[in-house]
């Protein structure tokens, strides 16, 4: 069944956007166009598919924005992810951990749809 909860976390996930078309009757449609994946920066694509398996880490998908020369989305819980130099670091509200590199979490996102 699809829902508004569905659509809206569709929409928020893949940054798709609606759209609509004049059916013959007269009536409308609205569906979802997925944007092309490879325009977003890949640090959105890691932190997205980040987001879609450590769910309780990275709650509600923040806007990624530029903190102290990081690439990053700050959490409400206090954690953030953050992409500097092709590298991937986890902040836990107390220190900053390197967690990997770009190339090391690239191949499992695209496997997954990001």
């Amino acid at each position: 069944m699809i829902t508004d909860t569905l659509i809206n976390t569709y929409m928020t996930n893949y940054q798709g956007g609606p759209s609509t078309a004049a059916l013959t009757d007269g009536n409308e449609i609205e569906w979802m166009i997925p944007p092309d994946l490879t325009s977003l920066p890949t640090a959105d694509r890691l932190y997205n598919w980040a987001e879609s398996i450590y769910s309780d880490l990275f709650p509600n998908h923040p806007t990624s924005q530029d903190v102290f020369g990081y690439y990053a989305r700050v959490y409400e819980n206090g954690n953030a992810l953050g992409e500097q130099d092709d590298h991937i670091y986890f902040y836990d509200g107390n220190s900053i951990t390197l967690v990997g590199t770009v190339d090391d979490f690239l191949p499992d996102a695209m496997a997954a749809g990001f």
